[in-house]
């Protein structure tokens, strides 16, 4: 039978500050309501499951709240009471946060009879009641931290890390290792100060083949900027950088507020339902998944996480901090080693991230190809990714690229991903690879190239697997031959043409329907010619299975039929005869 420690140890620390919430809530109510303040306290808790006591002495009343009830009339009577009464002003919806998460803290104790609650549960909710506390009462929290560093210390010891591999930092004297260059920030040295606190926790991180619990701090939004290297806004970097010059970034970056309120863009433009998602789970129950910063602020893991308290800090009006692991300064000033970083906490710890496909492909693409940063091998090893897969997206990037240089529009990834082009230039590998020419093989490309230009085909994905269905047969010169008149045709009009965004392309194609219904009756007449070359060879085939099958008939067997199934078999061999009889007539 469980020994119910950690169930033991939550209890405890719930048992320190549940007589603490009884007297705050006693003592602000009655600054409110004075006499009356246990009327309001039952009008709060009206639908209580529990007896509420109708009078008695104030001791007597605010020791008939149980665990239950305070949590309740914290929550019913905070805006009009409570949230002006914490300790630090600024933090009101975090705390209320915290005090409603005590709910399902105190339900999990209150159920538990005879499994014990999970250690990273105990730890969790330890951690809860003591930044509760310490909104209440300050000087009663190291009562519950006792309980806290217990759990703590068995969540080390079960992980099997060894306690002086977790790298805990409090002090600038302990941070001696990590002091930066002259000018530069250094969030180690703030460790203590308002902008960066410890919060007890740790993260496992593996560096190479080195995993280390890191500890993780509480770090204020203003001392952190955004990854400019993050593979997830690639191509909205790209566009950037195509509209304000190729510096643009790095002098943006001079003004560190306006670098970030220009990333935060992106990184809510790159995916708004899943930012909308992470924010309403952040404002509900806190951030719970911390990130990693450098030394410096860049963060390199949880750039959503740390847009979404952005955001909930402009909203709010009050303070709100980022959660995360802080890194040295041996990655600060080395491109390679961030991108390897980036690399192994986005994708190397079995971590799967919901990147734009163009996104992810490009940003791989200007890591190995276009930069050089990384070798294949690398980006495998650190991605823990398949050489093959990284090879494949980089030749779709590159073909991306072309696409991007045949319309006008050089390394205008963002027009790329407008287009939602990925799942094309995919599809489109196997039928180029099957073809043997170079001029074949250009004529393919420009065929797509020019399907997207004039918008021919609204499901671009059903066009490419009808074009590799027609290069299938090997049938494909008439309607490649077709398609090289028609390009001459688009040319003749797009080689003057004016392009400088998206919208040209639009208007373009627009201007030029007549050229895209050509294209249209093109493919039609083509996979029309090729369904009849089918219905002209289904009749050899169908005598060939016919042949085929007959041939595998066991000829021994034939003796051991009755004299019955003799005839059956007979019979239907006259059939057989008949139709073939039939069609040499039809042949003539």
């Amino acid at each position: 039978m469980s020994t119910r420690e950690n169930h033991k140890l939550a209890d405890n620390g719930f048992a320190v500050l549940h007589p603490v919430m009884a007297q705050f809530i006693k003592n602000e109510m009655k600054k409110k309501y004075g006499n009356a303040w246990w009327s309001k306290i039952k009008e709060y808790l009206y639908d209580s499951k529990n007896p509420i006591p109708d009078s008695g002495t104030e001791d007597f009343l605010m020791n008939s709240l149980d665990r239950e009830n305070c949590i309740k009339a914290l929550t019913k009577g905070w805006r009009d009471v409570f949230s002006s009464a914490i300790m630090h002003p600024g933090n009101e919806k975090g705390c209320i946060v915290l005090i409603r998460e005590l709910m399902s803290v105190r339900i999990a104790l209150a159920h538990e009879t005879l499994n014990d609650i999970s250690l990273h549960d105990a730890e969790r909710a330890l951690d809860t009641m003591m930044l509760v506390c310490d909104e209440l009462r300050p000087n009663e929290t190291k009562k519950i931290k006792v309980f806290y560093d217990a759990a703590r210390e068995k969540s080390i010891k079960n992980k099997d890390i060894k306690e002086e591999d977790v790298e805990y930092i409090y002090t600038v004297q302990d941070s001696a290792d990590y002091k930066s260059k002259e000018g530069t920030p250094n969030l180690f040295n703030l460790i203590g100060t308002e902008w960066v606190t410890p919060t007890g926790l740790s993260r496992k991180i593996t560096l190479g083949k080195d995993t280390k619990a890191y500890p993780v701090y509480r770090i204020s939004l203003d001392q952190c900027y955004y990854n400019d290297q993050n593979d997830r806004i690639s191509t909205w970097i790209a566009k950037y950088k195509a509209e304000h010059g190729d510096d643009s970034l790095k002098k943006l970056f001079e003004d560190q507020e306006l670098y970030n309120g220009v990333i935060e863009k992106f990184i809510e433009d790159s995916n708004p339902e899943a930012l909308r998602r992470t924010k309403n789970n952040i404002e509900a129950v806190d951030q719970r998944e911390p990130g990693v910063v450098l030394s410096d602020g860049r963060i390199v893991d949880g750039n959503r996480r740390f847009t979404c308290l952005r955001k909930l800090q402009e909203e709010k009006e009050t303070p709100y901090f980022f959660e995360a692991v802080i890194l040295g300064n041996d990655f600060e000033n080395d491109k390679k080693q961030i991108k390897k970083l980036e690399l192994a906490l986005q994708h190397g710890e079995e971590k799967k991230v919901d990147y734009d496909l163009i996104d992810y492909a490009i940003g791989t693409y200007n890591d190995i190809v276009k930069t050089g940063l990384l070798t294949v091998e690398e980006y495998s090893e650190s991605a823990n990714e398949s050489q093959a897969d990284i090879k494949k997206r980089i030749t779709i990037a590159e073909i991306i690229t072309e696409f991007l240089a045949y319309v006008k529009l050089p390394e205008h990834y963002h027009v790329a991903r407008e287009l939602q082009i990925y799942s094309l230039f995919e599809e489109m590998l196997a039928p180029l690879n099957s073809l043997k020419s170079a001029e074949d093989k250009a004529t393919l490309k420009m065929i797509a190239f020019n399907n997207v230009l004039m918008k021919a085909s609204i499901d671009q994905r059903k066009f490419i697997r009808d074009i590799k269905q027609i290069i299938k047969t090997g049938k494909y010169e008439n309607y490649f031959a077709r398609k090289k008149e028609i390009n001459k045709e688009i040319h003749a009009l797009f080689d003057d043409y004016e392009v400088s965004a998206k919208e040209d392309l639009d208007e373009f194609a627009e201007n030029n329907e007549d050229i895209a219904e050509e294209m249209r009756k093109a493919l039609s007449e083509a996979l029309e010619a090729l369904r009849r070359i089918e219905l002209k060879v289904k009749p050899i085939e169908n005598i060939k299975k016919c042949v085929s099958l007959v041939r595998e008939i066991d000829k021994n067997l034939l003796s051991t039929l009755s004299e019955q199934e003799k005839e059956a078999l007979l019979s239907e061999i006259d059939n057989l005869a008949g139709e073939l009889d039939s069609l040499k007539v039809e042949l003539g």
